[in-house]
């Protein structure tokens, strides 16, 4: 038997080679907890105290217990790995691989070859992105992961000593930068590395960013041997008429901030043939996709976005709306087999350009193209970005152009979320395989166009459409298993399954892979609404609003809302939230719907009948029968009364 996978340094993952182990997010970081305790293990007492501190002993004594279960049975043969005592609990390490202990026992090599495979072993922090309420948790994790962190550092270090300049050195010294960012050694080497490459100005804004980070974090400026670096820099730059232009300097904000924000404007679409709107469309989809993998940036508006109206309003009001710090706009020009591109990113709150290119290419060349630019956009905002990092998210998982085609004109079609648009869309995403059988986006938007249709459209429910969904979106998942948008799929083929505990699950692992994406939020909401949890699933959309201002598919945000508010008794909300949903384009009449079964608990019986018409106008064949059948996904019986309950009381009788 293989043994099973635990990778602790970055992000959690438990597993072996067939899948990752589908546990929630508690119940994950327990296991991981006694795999780091190694054949010692923890007490019964010691984990209550990390996991359970704000409970009563009872009541924590009895979550411990489940959480055991619930992680005995997720891990399937493997299970007689976690030895449960009475008053110990271990983890027999002969069953499993400890990405931690591998690292220790590189280290502990002192020998070119095990620091190489150290620093391959150390992927990030420890428990990177774990965040637990109970303080003894984050008292007990901060030694350990302090205590690795200066191991890599320490490897980082030795390795950009012996490092001879070029990519390896600028790998290293990012790196290293990522943990000890006042490290001066490290922003002189790329500093050096930048100038010979002919970077000047990346070596210039290298310095800038060393003088910040010194003065912030301690207050102090660069040595003199930073600031002769950067005169001697300074004193041979070669200005020409073709010379970049300097990169501005951010204006300081004040306090702290965790991440610098940026958000992707729909690029114009400049090209001569008409219907080539999808393809600046799909350009910009895909360089928001590749920057919401980068979890040291956040990514507002993180979706599709379709252009309407004025590109200078939608501009103003969405980073006034936003407060981003950054704004990426661009246009397409697609002339023949030619493809022009321009591209600018902004500085929000100066107007300053940071940087912008144009770029005129061979339409075969797109996808390097996309690369090149979300390289260069990243770098620009944040140069601490690492080549190994900057490779692990440029590209995309096809490259296919016609692939390519068919999955952005099935996106077009996706966002008109018209019944004739929705099986044009799945059309597209299967014709897309045709191309490219290894497209993940492919398998799992066919798999997610198929669910919708039998929640807004005709489609009927069954077993068998959901079997076929859910092989879909977990084949993507098996192509691309880092993906977050792969995962909160499958989780929305599980929702449609009424396998709530499922749901929650896979949108953990989504939420840990990236934190970034508004849709993940709105399905946590989803979930933890049909489970009864209110409060906390209105607290999931409103994340889910204040990540997507200018999401095109924020009415579907609100409109959840706007169901869980109508659960949870808050009608007045819920007509809120409904009427907002109403607003946006190709809004569905599921919104008017929940705004109906609300006024009809309050008895606003003349706001009521106008509020029919207007759905019936939406979706003329809507009827509480209608009704019924279409939230089958619905778990609490009480749930579904109160709802036909409101349409009866509004009007609706049939």
């Amino acid at each position: 038997m293989k043994k099973l996978g635990i990778r602790l340094l970055g992000a959690l993952s438990i597993g072996v080679d067939d899948g990752e182990l589908v546990l929630a997010r508690k119940n994950k970081t327990v296991l991981a907890a006694l795999a780091l305790a190694g054949s010692s293990g923890l007490s019964r007492e010691k984990l209550v105290d990390l996991f359970w501190s704000d409970s009563g002993e009872k009541q924590a004594q009895a979550s411990l217990r489940q959480a055991l279960a619930a992680i005995r049975k997720a891990l399937g043969a493997h299970r007689d790995c976690l030895a449960a005592g009475p008053a110990q609990i271990a983890i027999d390490e002969t069953w499993i691989e400890l990405d931690v202990a591998a690292f220790e026992a590189a280290v502990s090599s002192n020998c070119d070859e095990g620091r190489e495979r150290a620093l391959a072993l150390y992927r990030g922090d420890l428990l990177d992105g774990v965040r637990l309420k109970e303080e003894g948790f984050e008292a007990w994790l901060r030694p350990q992961r302090e205590r690795l962190r200066s191991s890599a550092i320490e490897l980082l270090g030795e390795g950009l000593e012996s490092a001879q300049g070029g990519e390896r050195c600028i790998a290293l010294a990012t790196r290293l930068l990522q943990l000890d960012p006042c490290n001066e050694a490290a922003h002189r080497a790329l500093m050096r590395t930048f100038s010979v490459q002919g970077r000047d100005n990346a070596a210039l804004k290298q310095f800038f960013d060393c003088r910040d980070v010194l003065d912030r974090d301690l207050g102090l400026g660069p040595s003199e041997q930073t600031v002769e670096l950067f005169r001697e820099i300074k004193g041979k730059r070669r200005f020409t008429a073709n010379h970049e232009q300097p990169v501005a300097k951010p204006a300081e904000k004040p306090g702290p901030k965790a991440k610098p924000t940026i958000t992707v404007m729909p690029f114009e679409n400049l090209s001569d043939e008409p219907g080539q709107d999808h393809f600046a469309a799909g350009i910009t989809s895909d360089i928001i996709q590749a920057l919401l993998r980068h979890r040291w940036l956040a990514v507002i508006s993180a979706a599709n976005m379709m252009r309407i109206g004025s590109f200078s309003m939608i501009a103003d009001d969405h980073v006034i709306e936003s407060n981003v710090d950054y704004m990426v706009t661009g246009n397409v020009r697609k002339i023949g087999d030619r493809l022009r591109i321009g591209v600018q990113v902004i500085q929000s709150e100066s107007g300053e350009h940071v940087w912008s290119e144009s770029y005129d290419r061979q339409l075969e060349d797109i996808f390097e193209l996309q690369d090149e630019i979300t390289g260069m956009i990243a770098g620009c905002i944040d140069i601490e970005i690492g080549s190994s990092e900057r490779r692990r998210v440029l590209g995309t998982s096809t490259r296919n152009m016609g692939a390519w085609d068919c999955y952005h004109l099935g996106m077009a079609h996706y966002h008109k979320h018209s019944s004739n648009d929705c099986l044009e869309a799945q059309r597209l995403f299967a014709r897309s395989l045709e191309f490219d059988p290894e497209f993940g986006e492919g398998h799992a938007l066919w798999s997610y166009m198929n669910v919708l249709s039998t929640f807004y459209f005709d489609t009927e429910p069954s077993d068998e459409l959901f079997a076929r969904a859910l092989q879909a979106a977990q084949r993507a998942v098996e192509i691309d298993d880092q993906n977050a948008m792969f995962h909160m799929l499958v989780a929305r083929v599980y929702l449609a399954q009424r396998e709530y505990t499922k749901v929650m699950a896979e949108m953990e692992i989504a939420m840990d892979l990236n934190p970034n994406i508004a849709g993940i939020y709105c399905g946590m909401g989803d979930a933890l609404n049909y489970e009864g949890h209110y409060e906390q699933a209105i607290e999931q959309f409103e994340k889910s609003l204040q990540l997507g201002p200018r999401d095109p598919v924020r009415w579907g945000y609100l409109g959840y809302g706007a169901l869980a508010h109508l659960f949870s008794g808050d009608f007045e909300t819920a007509i809120d939230w409904s009427e907002k949903a109403i607003r946006y384009p190709h809004c569905q009449y599921w919104a008017y719907a929940h705004r109906v079964a609300a006024l009809g608990h309050l008895g606003r019986d003349d706001e009521a009948r106008i509020a029919i018409s207007e759905l019936l106008h939406k979706q003329p064949k809507f009827s509480r029968s209608l009704a019924e059948q279409k939230l089958y996904f619905l778990k609490r019986p009480e749930q579904m009364q109160l709802y036909l309950d409101g349409l009866e009381k509004a009007g609706i009788r049939e």
